[in-house]
């Protein structure tokens, strides 16, 4: 099994960093679900808006595993 078919499906967010900063949990109650398909991801709240979609790559050389 490949690193990409490890990752398929929904899965939910619980954590957040950007530019190795650690965000906070939201407390919000917007709950993100992270779907992931081949290549393409995006990220659905709770009332079915869609505020993040776009591509990934996977870095197995990296240890842990990196996705850029």
């Amino acid at each position: 099994m490949t690193d990409f078919e490890k990752l398929r499906g929904t899965w939910k967010q619980i954590a957040y960093e950007r530019d190795g900063v650690k965000e906070p949990l939201d407390e919000k109650g917007w709950d993100p679900r992270v779907t992931f398909a081949g290549n393409a991801f995006m990220v659905t709240l709770t009332d079915g808006s869609i505020p993040i979609k776009g591509t990934f790559e996977l870095d197995a050389t990296r240890e842990p595993k990196s996705i850029d």
